[in-house]
C-alpha cells in the first residue's frame, strides 16, 4: 500500500483536484488531508470527499511539516509521499512506484527524471528533464539552485517516494521549519541510501502566485545553514568555474565511452552519477548517467 498525506490551508479551490488525482490511481491507496483550519470551505469539500480518503483533520496546527508529520502517523503504507494541496500526481504516477519498489526491494527511495509544471488551471506548461542526482553532488548545494551558483535543479518533492522504513531511520520532518523541510529530509535520506529516478512523469507542480514556495528567497536562507549543518558546502567560485568548462565537453556519452578504470577515477574525483530506471522492452531496466 502507498500512504500519501496531504497539508492544506486555505488551497480549497485547489484540493478537489489533488484529492481526485490520488483517487483516480489503480493501486491501493490510503490518502490522509491535513488541513490546518482554514476558512475557504475546505471542511466542507473534505467532508463530502471523506469517502475519498483514509482520514482528514481540519483543525489549527503547527505548520505544514508539523501536520505531515502527525499525517504519516496515521498511515500504515510501506510507501510514502507528499503531495501538496495544489499539485497533482499524473494518471498511472502510483501505479509506476508501486512496480519499482516491488521489483527492486534495494532502492529506498526515488524520484522522477522529469519535472512537470502546470499553471493555475491545471494545464502543463513545461516538463524539464532532471537526472542530476547523486549524495556528492547533493552535499555541494547542487540540488539548491540559486542566481550565480553552480548548481542544476532542486529534487522534486511532488514526484519522491520512499520507504517507511527510511522514514523511519532519518526521524521524518523538523516541524520546527517552515520552508526548508523537504531539503532537510533529503539530506538525512541520503546518509542512509542513493537516490534513484524513474523516467516516468509522476508529479506535476502547478505555479500559481500565492503559493508558499513563491518565496524562494526564504527557502533559501532556511536552506543554506542546512547544507552545512549536514556537512556539505557550495562549490568556490575557481571550482564552479573549472567544473562549468569541464561540464561542456564531458558528456554522458563520451564519459561512458571512456575504459573502466578510468571512469572509475573520474568518478572518484570529479563527476557525479545518477541512478535511473528506464522501461525498456515491458521491464524496468537499470542506467547509469554521468554528470559533472
Amino acid at each position: 500500500m502507498i500512504s500519501i498525506v496531504t497539508p492544506s490551508l486555505e488551497q480549497g479551490r485547489f484540493l478537489g483536484a489533488a484529492i481526485d488525482s490520488v483517487a483516480s490511481q489503480a493501486v491501493e491507496v490510503e490518502h490522509v488531508v491535513m488541513d490546518g483550519g482554514s476558512t475557504d470551505g475546505s471542511r466542507d469539500l473534505l467532508e463530502r470527499r471523506a469517502d475519498q480518503l483514509a482520514a482528514w483533520r481540519s483543525e489549527v496546527d503547527d505548520g505544514q511539516y508539523a501536520a505531515l508529520n502527525d499525517g504519516f502517523a496515521l498511515t500504515t503504507g510501506e510507501i510514502m509521499g507528499w503531495l501538496n494541496a495544489d499539485d497533482l500526481y499524473a494518471p498511472g504516477a502510483l501505479a509506476a512506484v508501486d512496480d519499482v519498489f516491488q521489483r527492486f526491494p534495494q532502492i529506498e527511495w526515488l524520484t522522477s527524471s522529469f519535472a512537470a509544471t502546470a499553471n493555475e488551471d491545471g494545464h502543463v506548461f513545461d516538463v524539464k528533464r532532471v537526472i542530476s542526482f547523486d549524495a556528492r553532488a547533493f552535499r555541494r548545494g547542487f540540488n539548491l539552485p540559486r542566481p550565480g551558483a553552480y548548481a542544476m535543479y532542486f529534487i522534486p518533492q511532488e514526484s519522491t517516494f520512499w520507504r517507511r522504513s527510511l522514514w523511519e531511520r532519518a526521524g521524518g520532518l523538523d516541524a520546527s521549519l517552515r520552508f526548508a523541510g523537504d531539503f532537510d529530509l533529503w539530506s538525512r535520506f541520503y546518509r542512509h541510501s542513493d537516490l534513484w529516478c524513474v523516467r516516468a512523469l509522476l508529479g506535476i507542480f502547478r505555479s500559481h502566485v500565492s503559493q508558499k514556495s513563491a518565496a524562494y528567497d526564504d527557502y533559501l536562507n532556511e536552506a543554506e545553514p542546512l547544507l552545512e549543518r549536514h556537512g556539505g558546502r557550495r562549490y568556490s567560485m575557481l571550482e564552479a568555474s573549472l567544473r562549468s568548462r569541464v561540464a561542456r565537453h564531458a558528456t554522458n556519452q563520451r564519459i561512458w565511452q571512456l575504459p573502466t578504470r578510468a571512469r572509475a577515477l573520474l568518478e572518484q574525483n570529479l563527476v557525479y552519477r545518477t541512478r535511473e530506471l528506464m522501461w525498456v522492452g515491458g521491464r524496468w531496466t537499470p542506467n547509469v548517467h554521468y554528470f559533472v
